[in-house]
């Protein structure tokens, strides 16, 4: 009698404690399966019975969880609008995005639709859309740039209200059609922005150094992102080996650099023991990796991966310089919340699945009990099967030798490209390292690694395999197994110190 009275009081100041350490672990899921309302058919039907099911199946002390429904249904919600643009009628466009690449000879532009351009009529609400073309030398858009304006006649399609397909993609990112570029005007040139200045000065200093083109391709895309000079080879070679995160300025690459910087200067910090008693030494050492890691965000554009795991950073700064009782996870939550806010139905994104997921993996991973080299390899480890069952899950592949060359080379390609490419930068752009030596070394450093991928991707057997059907779903319950495992274990651990109070 006295063992169950005291069982359940232990599983009561768990709970108490949960709702104390992690208040939004319970306020995130309804939030979430709000945003998703909006695109099911009657949309304000389900949204009812799915209200009338939370106040009538949940026990009176969780009631209050049904208001979080409502909120995320009408953060999500939007009235259909008419939509205005017509084919081949020519339109004012300004470039609001990042350009992209996707394959060669061709160009996806995002665009703003200001005004119909003849007669000249303005638009009261800029219509954004997404449009294609061939991007070829003697194309116009070959001087396209962010901020430029156009003229533009192309044929529209507006995009279909669906809950998983790339239209529903595109809605959550703003967005209102699709297109398709016949005719582009040369571009008028707006101011750049001091960000766009610095980027642009960047590439040229990077094409000033003496080496192969490719090879500067491939280190740009990994730096910030832009993949516009690699070859085709490459990028499949990185695709199929598991390695296309390291082509963009990913989450794990944002994260790497964060704590890479914030180990460099907690070292500089123990040489000052001074300081440490007149200044806060630990919420400045957190303070400058976070403004690190998002102006390397900033510099790459601050879109996609990157921005999701800058923001995520400074979330779990914020959190842990202001609270007293903060970790990794509660960080990650509030960084999900602002996120699900401004960015409603983000969970259905891939991007922001496998940023996440990767994040995760690091949370689970973390351990100051293992030495570096251990901590660093179980990470990639977990890190791998959180996103590789994301990308099994969303895209149907898998890369068997990725769980291989991930610990092997992913962190020491990041550390390469963010941080040595970094350092090697600065030293370039100040003056410090006028003739790019240290450029000149990561470069080389970045041939060898492209060179060892290109062999992996033509000499190791099956390095990519295409899952579906029930395979598909046995396959991704395998891989998150252990990661679900990881997790009971570190809650287990929790109830028990909580218990112990």
């Amino acid at each position: 009698m006295n063992r169950g009275v005291i069982v359940r009081g232990g599983t009561r100041r768990i709970l108490v404690a949960l709702r104390r350490d992690l208040p939004l672990a319970l306020i995130l899921p309804p939030l979430t399966i709000g945003q998703l309302l909006p695109a099911a058919p009657h949309p304000f039907t389900i949204l009812f019975l799915s209200t009338a099911t939370c106040l009538v199946v949940l026990p009176p002390s969780l009631r209050y969880l049904s208001l979080f429904l409502l909120v995320g249904f009408f953060t999500a919600y939007e009235p259909e609008r008419v939509f205005v643009l017509r084919d081949q009628v020519p339109y004012v466009a300004k470039v609001g995005g990042e350009i992209r690449f996707r394959k060669v000879g061709g160009i996806e532009i995002p665009f703003l639709i200001t005004a119909q351009y003849d007669p000249y009529t303005p638009f009261s609400d800029p219509v954004p859309v997404v449009c294609k073309g061939v991007h070829l030398p003697w194309r116009n858009s070959l001087h396209a740039q962010r901020h430029s304006l156009f003229v533009l006649r192309a044929t529209f399609k507006p995009l279909k209200r669906e809950l998983i397909s790339y239209d529903a993609s595109l809605r959550r990112k703003g967005y209102e059609a699709t297109c398709k570029i016949t005719h582009l005007s040369r571009p008028s040139a707006l101011p750049e922005g001091w960000i766009d200045r610095l980027r642009r000065g960047i590439k040229e200093k990077v094409q000033a150094i003496g080496s192969d083109e490719e090879v500067k391709g491939l280190f740009l895309a990994m730096t910030l992102g832009t993949k516009d000079q690699l070859s085709q080879e490459t990028e499949n070679a990185f695709k199929v080996t598991g390695l296309s995160h390291l082509l963009v300025l990913s989450g794990f690459q944002i994260t790497l650099v964060f704590y890479s910087v914030k180990f460099t200067l907690r070292k500089v910090a123990t040489l000052l023991p001074t300081f440490a008693l007149l200044l806060p030494l630990p919420f400045i050492v957190s303070l400058l990796s976070t403004l690190f890691a998002f102006t390397l965000s900033l510099v790459a554009g601050f879109e996609g991966a990157s921005a999701r795991a800058a923001f995520a950073l400074l979330s779990s700064s914020l959190v842990s310089s202001l609270s007293r009782r903060s970790s990794l996870l509660s960080s990650l939550l509030i960084s999900y919340l602002c996120l699900a806010i401004g960015w409603p139905g983000c969970v259905l994104d891939p991007g922001v699945d496998l940023t996440y997921a990767a994040l995760i993996g690091i949370y689970l991973g973390s351990d100051e009990k293992r030495s570096p080299l251990a901590s660093l390899l179980y990470i990639n480890l977990l890190c791998f099967l959180c996103t590789g069952a994301v990308t099994l899950a969303w895209f149907d592949t898998l890369s068997l030798v990725s769980v291989f060359l991930n610990p092997l080379i992913a962190s020491a390609a990041s550390l390469i490209s963010c941080n040595g490419g970094g350092v090697a930068l600065i030293a370039l752009c100040s003056g410090v390292d006028p003739e790019g030596y240290l450029l000149w070394i990561v470069l080389h450093l970045i041939e060898l690694l492209r060179r060892f991928v290109l062999w992996c991707s033509a000499e190791l057997p099956t390095t990519m395999l295409t899952i579906e059907g029930g395979w598909k779903v046995v396959t991704i319950v395998i891989l998150l197994a252990y990661p679900i495992l990881c997790g009971y274990r570190r809650f287990v651990k929790y109830g028990r110190e909580i218990v112990r109070r």
